[in-house]
């Protein structure tokens, strides 16, 4: 499957649904980020991405999506979602899971989330990607992703 391999800066943004034990110095990737990101984003591959790899920034902070962004994502049909983080979610959200239950409801046999990704130096450009996820039949999974690159002369 193709996969759309992108650095995120994260922001400080509140306007956006996110736990309601959020804190000031959490760092939130929006849904304005990734349209902008995604608007920019030049690649004869685009209309075909089914993955997202967000790379997001090496800091202490907390590090999370937003429902918005998890919709958006959603929205362009795309079905995996990799992260360099912990978790889609905030860390210590009290249960709350927004983004994995948004992500999970839109389709539940199909979408999966990829967390504690080894980061990769090609961002904002498209790859294949090989999930290989292992054979149990189970709600969370073992996988070991690669990313492919594709070059073009």
């Amino acid at each position: 499957m193709v996969g759309w391999i992108v650095a995120v800066i994260g922001t400080g943004d509140t306007s956006e649904t996110g736990p309601s034990k959020r804190q000031s110095t959490d760092i939130l990737v929006t849904v304005t980020e990734l349209q902008r990101l995604w608007t920019n984003l030049q690649h004869p591959f685009k209309d075909h991405v089914k993955a997202v790899f967000l790379q997001m920034p090496v800091t202490h902070h907390e590090k999370y999506l937003t429902k918005e962004a998890a919709q958006f994502l959603s929205s362009l049909g795309i079905n995996h979602l990799l992260l360099t983080t912990n978790s889609a979610d905030r860390e210590d959200d009290g249960g709350e899971l927004i983004v994995h239950k948004v992500w999970f409801e839109s389709n539940p046999t199909v979408n999966t989330i990829t967390e504690i990704c080894a980061r990769v130096s090609d961002s904002n450009n498209v790859a294949m990607l090989s999930l290989n996820l292992t054979g149990i039949e189970t709600d969370a999974v073992p996988s070991r992703p690669v990313l492919y690159p594709i070059i073009f002369n």
